[in-house]
Formats: structure tokens, C-alpha cells, sequence
């Protein structure tokens, strides 16, 4: 029987969407890259970037990269 277990990216994925998610529900607004960084202790701007692109283009989330980047979680999630 094969495992069913998730890669690297999957898991660094998740972790990034369930920050997003917690930092919406306790803040006013949402989080920024460098929020995300903090709070899973991904050193890396790129690698935040990348896995928010990813999730967006899963359809977990809205991401308007730039300097003021805003981060929307669709319904279907939350």
C-alpha cells in the first residue's frame, strides 16, 4: 500500500496557509511576507513568495505582491 505522504513544498504550504489564516483571525488586516517569515521560521523571502503564488494559483488565496501586499483567503478555507 503506498504512503500517502506530502512533500516538502506541501508541507512548507501548509504551514504558510495556516499562518495566513491564523494571522487574519487575530489581527486587523493581513499578513505581510515578513509576518509569514516570523511566524514559520521560513528564512527565506523568495520561498514565502513562491509557496503564496502556489497557493493562489490552488485558489486558496488572493496575494497582490508589492510593497503593500495584500493577502485574502478565500471562503472555501476558512
Amino acid at each position: 500500500m503506498k504512503s500517502l505522504s506530502l512533500s516538502k513544498g506541501e508541507i512548507k504550504r501548509q504551514k504558510i496557509l495556516g499562518a495566513v489564516v491564523s494571522f487574519v483571525q487575530t489581527n486587523e488586516g493581513s499578513p505581510t511576507v515578513q509576518n509569514i517569515m516570523e511566524i514559520t521560521g521560513i528564512r527565506s523571502f523568495n520561498t514565502v513568495s513562491r509557496h503564496l503564488k502556489t497557493l493562489q494559483q490552488e485558489g486558496f488565496l488572493e496575494w497582490e505582491p508589492g510593497a503593500n501586499g495584500r493577502i485574502t483567503v478565500l471562503d472555501n478555507i476558512q
